[in-house]
């Protein structure tokens, strides 16, 4: 991500403060999901661009613990989902 994009994202993360942001997010995961709903795909565009922008922001601000937590669960939920496949396959071939 280009250093411009981080600090802007950081000007509104500083603005609105943590906890600000976290019930921001929640109100555009709720509008994700009526648009996943109503399967209208130029709104689904728009509302995963926020929900991205607000977990970006979170993100850049986690503490060096935080950040490698995150780094550990999503690529071990990666694994997991992958493991998850492999045996649906294994089900499908029986």
């Amino acid at each position: 991500m280009k250093s411009d994009t981080k600090s802007k994202l950081n000007k509104i993360f500083n603005f609105y403060g943590r906890k600000g942001q976290e019930y921001k997010l929640i109100e555009e995961m709720a509008e994700l999901t009526q648009a996943i709903i109503k399967n209208d795909r130029e709104n689904i565009i728009e509302e995963m661009a926020d929900v991205q922008n607000i977990l970006l922001q979170l993100r850049l601000n986690f503490n060096s613990n935080e950040r490698k937590q995150f780094a550990e669960t999503f690529n071990k939920k990666i694994e997991r989902q992958l493991n998850r496949i492999e045996s649906e396959k294994i089900q499908l071939q029986r």
